[in-house]
């Protein structure tokens, strides 16, 4: 069967886990796969949001993390 699912941005976020202001950031730069207009009313195929996380994971190079260090730096006594 060859379902098409349509998202919004917010549906596009939650998948993504991106918010929608990072979601149009990487969309101006030009990275991030391109809505689909229906009636004015703008959607993201599903199958797009799918390949483009693919892409973007067999791109990316694991490094190991750093911990991060928080709080005040105390005094010597």
């Amino acid at each position: 069967m060859n379902l098409k699912i349509l998202l919004t941005k917010s549906e596009v976020a939650f998948a993504t886990g991106f918010s929608e202001s990072t979601i149009d950031r990487i969309q101006a730069a030009g990275t991030f796969p391109r809505p689909v207009k229906i009636n004015g009313l703008v959607r993201w195929r599903l199958r797009d949001i799918n390949i483009w996380e693919e892409n973007l994971c067999s791109e990316q190079v694991l490094e190991p993390v750093q911990p991060v260090k928080r709080g005040r730096k105390r005094l010597a006594v």
